[in-house]
């Protein structure tokens, strides 16, 4: 009985050895399959990080938009109490400089202009020579230090109407300069905000 066993032993062993060569194909891949595999990856990574990387950017463009209009709201009401009045009221219809001068003188500024959308540009301010329908009046632009920029747009001073709007670019110059993402317009109409979907269209 023992010699049979003995006999056994190649036979068994071979049998192993044959088992784990089986097992070692069935867990390998292919170079075709490894390569596909990785494609997909890079492909869902691809598309993954891209909304990642836009999330992020609109985040930071929101935190912006807070601390923009809070200094512009800030600013208003510094100006209201300062002089008893409120700043739509105290200069003439599309005097924007008037408007523009106004915040300038109380806020943290690296520049500050006057300059009409139809002729020119406000250089390192507001780069785009038309924002406005009333495109010929002039406009006051400042950026602040904080790389934020706003621009003034006088329009009415009237018995019944009193009115400006200030045109936001939370980034400043940078791109991608659009209205919604990092530029915003807001409108001051008898001492009131409201907000514009676009340069024609205010929540009136």
């Amino acid at each position: 009985m023992t010699s049979r066993m003995r006999g056994n032993k190649k036979p068994f062993m071979a049998d192993i050895s044959n088992s784990i060569k089986t097992c070692k194909k069935l867990l390998a891949f292919t170079l075709a399959e490894v390569l596909i595999t990785l494609g997909i990856i890079g492909v869902v990574a691809a598309l993954t990080i891209g909304v990642v990387i836009n999330k992020y950017r609109q985040l930071q463009y929101d935190s912006l938009k807070k601390k923009a209009l809070s200094v512009l709201s800030q600013t208003y009401l510094k100006i209201q109490a300062e002089t008893e009045s409120y700043p739509e009221e105290q200069c003439k219809q599309n005097d924007s400089v008037c408007v523009g001068k106004l915040f300038a003188s109380r806020m943290n500024i690296l520049t500050g202009g006057e300059w009409v959308p139809s002729q020119d540009v406000a250089k390192n301010c507001w780069e785009e020579n038309i924002i406005t329908a009333n495109k010929h009046e002039n406009h006051y632009c400042i950026e602040t230090v904080d790389g934020i920029v706003f621009d003034f747009d006088m329009e009415y001073n009237n018995s019944t109407k009193h009115s400006f709007k200030c045109y936001i670019d939370v980034n400043g110059i940078k791109k991608p300069n659009k209205i919604g993402t990092d530029r915003y317009i807001l409108k001051f109409i008898n001492n009131k905000p409201i907000n514009c979907n676009s340069v024609y269209v205010c929540d009136e």
